[in-house]
């Protein structure tokens, strides 16, 4: 399918939202999405470009972690696992995307002993970065999520909170 930018725009206007926000906690990101707290407050009454900016974010900041972690060496047998998947996200999204909601639904919906499995990354179309460890998908998972939100953290302190704080002064 091809899709053209005005396309690709309109198709990714949907919500990022898990379901499980913590902003409503006070957390400045949401340890689900992954959004900044005013993205999610302000998400319906985004354009699309606003909404395709946060989207960018979001697929950029998981290829940077995931990559650190797996090499996507059959993306077309990644998208045939996709099918696990009964999340309302519409695509184009990048493999790298896909690849942790894949990783988020497994660790969700894993019983107690397929989360100790070590994970084989090779029935995904996946291969692990040298000098990367085999782990089951729950650590691999945790500990994607757990670089994630520190990214994202990071870089909602860099770019939004930090300048808030000198113009204050």
């Amino acid at each position: 399918m091809t899709v053209n930018s005005t396309d690709f725009i309109e198709l990714k206007t949907h919500s990022p939202c898990l379901g499980i926000c913590s902003t409503t906690y006070g957390d400045q990101v949401c340890r689900g999405c992954k959004r900044y707290c005013h993205e999610i407050a302000d998400w319906l009454r985004y354009k699309p470009t606003q909404k395709h900016r946060v989207w960018q974010r979001l697929e950029s900041t998981s290829e940077q972690i995931i990559s650190n972690f797996l090499l996507i060496t059959h993306p077309e047998k990644l998208q045939s696992c996709l099918h696990l998947i009964s999340h309302r996200h519409t695509p184009p999204q990048s493999n790298h995307y896909r690849l942790l909601l894949l990783l988020h639904h497994l660790a969700n919906r894993a019983s107690p002993n397929e989360k100790k499995q070590a994970f084989n990354v090779t029935d995904y179309g996946l291969q692990w970065q040298i000098g990367m460890p085999s782990m089951s998908f729950i650590e691999l998972w945790q500990r994607i999520d757990q670089q994630l939100l520190a990214l994202t953290i990071a870089l909602y302190d860099r770019q939004i909170q930090r300048p808030m704080q000198v113009t204050n002064i």
